[in-house]
């Protein structure tokens, strides 16, 4: 079985391995985009909410 040089590891070990890590990096900054979309989307909405309920106090007044 043909190891990698740096690691000693098998290579489909190490190709697994370098695998998750990417895997894991990758989807852990995806999460981190979409995350960041999510909340600017809720804070863009709440912020409509917040407006359109002051509009509707000020119109009372």
């Amino acid at each position: 079985m043909p190891t990698h040089l740096a690691t000693g590891l098998p290579l489909d070990y190490y190709g697994i391995f370098k695998f998750l890590t990417a895997y894991s990096f990758l989807s852990s900054s995806v999460w981190r985009v979409a995350s960041c979309k999510v909340l600017s989307r809720v804070c863009l909405v709440l912020g409509l909410q917040i407006l359109s309920l002051l509009n509707s106090i000020v119109s009372l007044l």
